[in-house]
């Protein structure tokens, strides 16, 4: 119920939100100025935040409030309460009957791709978030187009230092009638009659322009899903953040990502998709932004990024991280790794290219300083010992059949 409610409008986008009206559930409709404190304290909220959010709560016709005095008096309202119940009750009834047509293609099709964790079909999931997107115009009609959502689901699955659980993000774009050229980005069908997305073709959603449009507006507009679950972060700088009218191509060979090269002709960006989510800041995306925001042009510059949210492991406080993040696309450009390879294998001096290389290494490392500044190593170097090990031997597990 608490997930359902989170979903419930800009108004009950927040899980504090929801907090204080299960708080008032318990205190029977019936709480005063002077238990602000109390619930601030419990969600980590200040007292002029707790009042914010009644305010918004109030407005939204969940709440009644009264003065009595130098204190105001919050009661339930009944009625609104009733029809956020009922949309529970039908998301509910929908997200099983969905996760039902779902189940069978997502236990064939997840383990067939390269940046899943499992290779095998000894694993289970179930769904600890889901973020609907905004069609645009790239998507058309509902009846016609397509509805973009992405799921976010717990993967269990056995290690050789017993189970283990990732938090995966699987992009889904719905469609009435086929995807031109998508062919090989089809998880399957679920019989329609060609005007309902909700049954019909279902894709990898990295694949479908529609769906890069949507989440790169998300960046430009620094905007929240009507749901609340996502939301997009642009960085200022002096590169533009292209549209997804020209030029969208997948990247393919990736293993715990997927990548997608947008260009409008006039800005190119590489758009890299985090399959395997981890809570908290990516240092991908916090590096990035720390370094473009010091203008510095030895590395390519970090446009945007896009954070979500999801049931955490102890099933009730929201997780949070990175979804994704959007990077300058540096066409043409050449591993410095492949050119120091290929120098040694024709013989060819590489002295001046690892010198700049070596400038421009030191360049970025002073930059992170002077952006997040520095600190001494609190963990001493034997303590990630255990760690690694237990790293390789899963890795070993997974792949060692391969070798």
């Amino acid at each position: 119920v608490v997930f359902g409610l989170a979903l419930v409008g800009g108004f009950l986008a927040y899980r504090a939100r929801v907090a204080i009206l299960l708080a008032r559930e318990r205190e029977r409709l019936r709480i005063a100025m002077d238990l602000h404190d109390e619930l601030g304290r419990g969600l980590g909220m200040s007292q002029p935040a707790v009042s914010q959010h009644l305010k918004v709560l109030r407005d939204a016709g969940l709440v009644a409030s009264t003065r009595a005095g130098r204190r105001r008096i919050y009661r339930l309202q009944p009625e609104g309460l009733k029809a956020v119940f009922a949309w529970v009750q039908d998301f509910e009834d929908f997200w099983s009957e969905r996760l039902d047509a779902l189940d069978a293609l997502l236990r064939s099709w997840l383990p067939r791709q390269r940046w899943f964790p499992v290779k095998s079909a000894h694993f289970s999931f179930e769904p600890v978030g889901r973020v609907r997107l905004d069609g645009g115009p790239g998507a058309g009609t509902p009846e016609t187009g397509a509805l973009l959502e992405v799921l976010l689901l717990a993967v269990t699955y056995p290690t050789a230092d017993g189970n283990r659980t990732d938090v995966v993000q699987v992009p889904l774009s719905f469609r009435a009638l086929p995807l031109a050229g998508a062919g090989a980005a089809l998880l399957g069908e679920i019989p329609t009659d060609g005007t309902n997305p909700e049954q019909g073709w279902i894709y990898d959603g990295v694949h479908d322009p529609a769906f890069i449009a949507a989440w790169l507006e998300l960046m430009r507009g620094r905007a929240a899903t009507a749901d609340g679950t996502a939301a997009g972060h642009l960085v200022d700088s002096d590169y533009r953040l292209p549209f997804a009218t020209g030029k969208v191509r997948v990247l393919s060979g990736e293993q715990s990502n997927s990548s997608v090269i947008v260009d409008d002709g006039g800005s190119a960006a590489i758009l890299k998709f985090f399959r395997v989510l981890s809570e908290g800041q990516n240092p991908e995306v916090e590096i990035g932004a720390a370094l473009t925001a010091g203008r510095t042009v030895e590395v390519p510059a970090t446009l945007g990024w896009v954070t979500g949210e999801w049931t955490g492991s102890d099933g009730a406080a929201a997780a949070r991280g990175e979804l994704a993040v959007a990077h300058e696309f540096l066409a043409g450009g050449l591993d410095a790794w492949r050119l120091a390879v290929d120098a040694a294998s024709t013989g060819t001096d590489f002295t001046a290219e690892a010198r700049a290389l070596g400038v421009a290494t030191a360049t970025v490392h002073r930059r992170l300083a002077e952006a997040l500044g520095t600190a001494a190593e609190s963990v001493p170097g034997g303590d990630i010992a255990p760690g690694v090990a237990q790293r390789v031997r899963q890795s070993w597990a997974e792949a060692g059949a391969a070798v």
